[in-house]
């Protein structure tokens, strides 16, 4: 968010409302979420100045002129932002209309943007925001990997760093439309959802072609290790200390979890860090996808392909949760206390991996991974509402994977928790409340989408047509389907009628005895009339029932 502090001193609230209105519903729904006020309603301050944007936004985007500018653009980045402060249910969640309206301005604007170092950053966000958006939907990205990244670099290696995301959610996107679809570019249509989907195309040559994107999802994962091995210092992490336990085990309110602490140079590129993790989670997913897909109907557990993903997933799940107490401050705070208690007592629950850096500082901590590199100056708390805005999609997709323990689980929701009351960014507590499996559920949503069974998707047309049709079952009278109901209906009408004689014969002593005195169980069991009579009702029965379970 480099460009918005240059944009807010060069606009004024007459030549660009819209930004003006916008930054103060951000401002006001953040305060709000952290700070409670008894004579002040943060939140109707907000969602008035919300309201106000919305309105100058719609009339700045009627202006032919104005409607490409930078300040429009950024109020939209903004609006995005207020529905991430302030979401409350995932249905009222307008994030992804806003994000795709500013890609229509990034299109409508044109390569002369990147002109400008601020145009620049304003299209380096939308890329950003592109890419979890085209993650998080299944959806290719729009105008291709190349329109995103031609002559739009700011960093080198942020920016393969991110034609790597943008690959990912384009193949993610062709493997679901291969699986849902048959083969064919994503987008394209299908006029029968049985497998395969279109008569020209062979299961062979469907799984194949599955097998086939199953290895550049390989390939890709192969590029994102190499650039990650191919960092610079001043990219790279180091580990702080190792956290041994969590006092009662008590995993959703700890602020580490027992293992590597992690810390960076600067938020944003610890930000980058956890998006090339995050990529890597979901090519494991592709990967494991595609397996199960041609080992079909094995358990695709038992392939190579999910051994080898289960071990990465592992891996980059503990690099992920090595980096939250970083981003949410806990390095700072513990740095504070230290300082406050001695050193010696600061070291107490906790060891410094690093001795030869303690020169540095009374903690191990060197001066340029004390503070990230945020505008607005430093917080006394040492935890930033942008550091857990950053952070909550990663820890949402690492949530919902297959590999992580339970201990593991509890605590990545805990931290969103955190994130959503703590820091304000309310759309974090939606994402805590989430309960999905990743590879598992998109695996059984293949298989429901392939519809192995041939006819399945003629199953309406037949029973519409079975209840009209003339009888096609010699000895009936009837079509199957009627036949069927008339022969329920008739079974349950026998079977009452046996009930209510049981329970006749097993009523008083004045129901046992007729007129004359005669025990009436005792004169229908000496009858061989009756018993006969008793015979041949129980056989119907059982041929009745037959039939019904027959046909």
């Amino acid at each position: 968010m480099d460009y918005l502090i240059p944009l807010m001193k060069t606009e004024t609230i007459s030549s660009a409302p819209h930004l003006q209105f916008a930054f103060n519903a951000c401002a006001l729904a953040s305060l709000g979420n952290r700070v409670k006020s008894d004579g002040v309603d943060f939140a109707a301050s907000a969602h008035g100045e919300y309201a106000k944007a919305l309105r100058a936004t719609q009339a700045a985007l009627m202006d032919p002129v104005r409607c490409t500018s930078d300040s429009v653009l950024a109020t939209v980045l903004l609006l995005g932002m207020f529905e991430n402060i302030t979401a409350k249910k995932l249905g009222e969640f307008a994030w992804g209309s806003h994000i795709e309206g500013a890609i229509q301005l990034v299109k409508a604007r044109g390569k002369k943007q990147l002109q400008t170092q601020t145009g620049l950053q304003l299209f380096i966000a939308v890329r950003t925001q592109q890419i979890i958006h085209a993650l998080t939907s299944g959806s290719p990205p729009v105008m291709g990997v190349d329109w995103w990244l031609d002559n739009a670099v700011n960093d080198s290696y942020a920016a393969h760093c991110q034609r790597l995301n943008l690959q990912t959610s384009e193949l993610r996107a062709e493997v679901t439309h291969i699986m849902t679809h048959g083969t064919g570019a994503a987008g394209a249509s299908s006029s029968s959802p049985s497998r395969p989907r279109s008569p020209s195309v062979s299961y062979e040559e469907r799984t194949a072609k599955i097998l086939s994107l199953m290895r550049r999802s390989q390939e890709l994962d192969r590029a994102m290790v190499d650039w990650m091995a191919s960092l610079p210092p001043h990219w790279r992490y180091r580990t702080l200390c190792w956290q041994n336990y969590v006092a009662n085990t008590d995993y959703a309110h700890a602020e580490v979890f027992p293992g590597r602490v992690d810390v960076y140079t600067d938020v944003w590129i610890a930000s980058m860090w956890n998006m090339g993790r995050v990529t890597r989670l979901i090519l494991a997913s592709i990967t494991v996808r595609c397996a199960a897909w041609a080992c079909s109907p094995v358990d695709y557990r038992t392939t190579p392909e999910y051994a080898h993903s289960a071990r990465v997933c592992a891996e980059v799940i503990s690099d992920v949760l090595a980096s939250v107490p970083y981003h949410l401050g806990w390095h700072y705070r513990t740095k504070k206390r230290t300082r406050r208690q001695g050193l010696g007592r600061g070291k107490r629950n906790w060891e410094n991996t690093d001795d030869e850096d303690d020169d540095d500082g009374e903690d191990g901590l060197d001066d340029e991974e004390q503070l990230s590199g945020f505008g607005c100056g430093e917080d006394e708390q040492g935890t930033k509402g942008l550091a857990g805005y950053f952070l909550t999609w990663p820890l949402a997709c690492v949530m919902g994977q297959d590999y992580l323990t339970e201990d593991q689980r509890t605590w990545v929701r805990g931290r969103l928790r955190y994130i959503g009351e703590e820091l304000g960014i309310r759309y974090a507590n939606i994402l805590a409340q989430l309960h999905v499996r990743i590879p598992s559920m998109l695996i059984r949503r293949d298989g429901l989408m392939a519809q192995p069974y041939p006819n399945a998707q003629d199953f309406q047309r037949l029973l519409s047509s079975a209840r009209k049709s003339p009888p096609v079952m010699s000895g009936y009278s009837l079509n199957p389907i009627q036949e069927r109901e008339r022969m329920q209906m008739e079974f349950m009408e026998l079977k009452k009628k046996e009930l209510l004689a049981k329970a006749t014969g097993a009523a008083g002593k004045e129901g046992r005895y007729d007129k004359t005195g005669t025990n009436k169980s005792e004169r229908i069991g000496n009858n061989g009339a009756n018993s006969e009579e008793r015979r041949e009702e129980e056989e119907k029965v059982m041929v009745v029932a037959r039939k019904w379970l027959t046909v």
